[in-house]
Parts: structure tokens; C-alpha cells; sequence
């Protein structure tokens, strides 16, 4: 049944998704295992029917992350004029790619597009509660991060003569 489920499903998602989308489904099969058809025929067809749905939620998945692209690339790039130096340097870009793709688009959507929870939570297809704690993660993630890159220019700047000096 592996090979015949995976052939399907490669040919409906392609090669960079198949292994993803066969493992959930066979999880999903073992977690239901006690509702399987009592037939071989019937108990392949489940099967089946598993895996398409998954590879339905795939789809939905990559759809999502088309909007979230499309909305982000509508909105203009408003943030202070202290702020418009690091993201012209690349260094918050820089930063958010460390993220999980999606912590990367919920913190992306609520802190520089300004979209609210809910409205990130629309985009993304999420209740507000998982973009709340995906951007809260996101942060506790960057914090680190932020710190280590302002250690960074500082010593750049020392070593340039362009610090502040004492």
C-alpha cells in the first residue's frame, strides 16, 4: 500500500512535499487505526481518502503563504526613521529569517505591516490565540538574536574609529 499511496501522492504535490504529506497521512491512519474499514479494498480507499485530504491541506497551506506574500508586498514599509537605517541594511530581514516560516509571516504581519492578531489570524487562516503566541515566540526568539547583532555594530564601530569613544 506505501508505494501505491506514495506514487499518488507525489504526483499530486511533487517531490519537495511527498515525504511530509505520506508520513502525516499514515499518522492519521495509525491515530484512527480502530475506524479502518473492515475490508483490505475498503481499508485502501481509507487510506487514500486520508492522504487526499492531506495534500488538500497542503494546498490550502501553500495558498495561505500566497496571500501572506501578496499582503505583505500590498502594504508600504512604514517604521521610524531610527528603525529605516537597520531594515536598509538588511539587518531585521536578516534577524526574522532565523524564524520558523510561520512565526517569520505572524511577526512580519503584526509588528512592521501592522495588522492586528486578528486580522494576521485571517491572512494566515489561524485563530488569533496561535498568532499571539507564535509572535510572542517569535520575540522571546529574536531577543537573543537582536542583542547579539547590536554587540556586532558596536564592535564594527569601535573598530572604525566611529563610535562613540570616551
Amino acid at each position: 500500500m506505501y508505494s501505491g499511496l506514495h506514487g499518488y501522492v507525489l504526483r499530486q504535490v511533487g517531490p519537495n512535499d511527498v515525504d511530509d504529506v505520506v508520513s502525516e497521512a499514515f499518522t492519521v491512519a495509525w491515530d484512527r487505526w480502530n475506524d479502518r474499514p473492515p475490508t483490505a479494498d475498503r481499508c485502501r480507499a481509507w487510506a487514500f481518502g486520508i492522504a487526499h485530504n492531506k495534500i488538500l491541506e497542503l494546498h490550502r497551506a501553500h495558498a495561505r503563504e500566497h496571500r501572506v506574500t501578496a499582503a505583505v508586498a500590498a502594504q508600504p514599509l512604514c517604521v521610524s526613521a531610527a528603525v529605516e537605517d537597520v531594515v536598509a541594511t538588511g539587518r531585521v530581514l536578516r534577524l526574522l529569517s532565523e524564524l520558523p516560516v510561520h512565526e517569520r509571516a505572524s511577526v512580519y504581519l503584526v509588528t512592521i505591516c501592522g495588522f492586528t492578531l486578528a486580522e494576521a489570524g485571517e491572512i494566515l487562516g489561524h485563530p488569533t490565540s496561535t498568532i499571539s503566541a507564535r509572535v510572542t515566540r517569535a520575540l522571546q526568539r529574536l531577543r537573543p538574536l537582536a542583542h547579539a547583532e547590536v554587540a556586532l555594530v558596536g564592535a564594527q564601530m569601535e573598530g572604525s574609529g566611529r563610535g562613540c569613544g570616551r
